[in-house]
């Protein structure tokens, strides 16, 4: 509830017997994996966003990374399946990417969180790993020197691709604060006080009420509130029981929040 006694349900604001709309100020959306990405929850969130005038979207996770994954170092079966998916180009991927913002910012805007999975393409150019990659060469030669030069590489790609969408496009750096009705939504979850793994307790203590993403299962604790996955329910790194969830998160202007599954 807000403090004056309401509360919103889809779009829908509900106090006493007034009821009324209220459309979210934004859309945290459950962690994207663009290649990944599960269509039907994608669709779902499409449809509810038109549904109840959704303008932006907060995505986390966006890039994917599985073409320049360090975790899949030496993973030759692994690697393998990923090569019979097409995964390895990491062009390949980053069109991908971009065509899957394209898309988004048909309708609405987008904020980008800066995400551990986005930054796999940062410890790629910056381990050198692609000069062992001759497939990813010549597109590393060139995101390597933007990085040098201090510009993130997606955003570099994503303004030589796609110039006209680029005004509604917001891409947070790390430790960049984005909020909306005091609700910090611009950590993604993965990183705790100096240099800890994140929790939900680390992240209550460091920003209060918030939306973060990174578990992929989502949660609440007090003020500190956790979006789930857009991504398929089975991925090559999750095994055994799984709390993963397709859940997003409406923020209101009002402050309140809404978790849907």
């Amino acid at each position: 509830m807000d403090k004056s006694g309401g509360f919103v349900d889809l779009g829908t604001y509900i106090k006493g017997t007034s009821i009324s709309t209220m459309a979210p100020a934004s859309m945290v959306l459950g962690d994207w994996h663009s290649g990944d990405t599960d269509p039907i929850a994608a669709a779902c969130w499409e449809q509810l966003s038109d549904a109840i005038k959704i303008k932006s979207w907060v995505i986390h996770d966006g890039f994917d990374g599985a073409s320049v994954n360090h975790h899949n170092q030496g993973k030759l079966t692994t690697l393998a399946k990923q090569a019979e998916r097409g995964r390895l180009s990491l062009k390949d991927e980053l069109d991908g990417f971009i065509a899957d913002l394209q898309y988004m910012l048909k309708k609405r805007d987008v904020v980008v969180v800066k995400s551990n999975h986005d930054e796999f393409l940062e410890r790629y150019l910056n381990e050198g790993r692609y000069v062992e990659h001759p497939y990813n060469h010549r597109i590393a030669l060139e995101l390597a020197a933007a990085f040098l030069d201090g510009i993130n590489p997606l955003k570099y790609y994503f303004n030589k691709i796609s110039k006209k969408t680029k005004n509604k496009l917001t891409w947070l750096e790390r430790d960049e604060s984005f909020k909306i009705a005091g609700i910090e939504l611009g950590a993604h979850g993965d990183k705790g006080a100096n240099g800890a793994r994140g929790s939900s307790t680390s992240m209550e203590n460091a920003y209060g009420p918030s939306v973060s993403g990174h578990t992929h299962s989502p949660a609440i604790s007090r003020d500190t509130w956790v979006v789930g996955t857009t991504s398929r329910l089975q991925l090559d790194y999750n095994v055994g029981p799984s709390s993963w969830f397709h859940t997003s998160c409406l923020v209101y202007p009002n402050g309140t929040r809404q978790l849907v599954n």
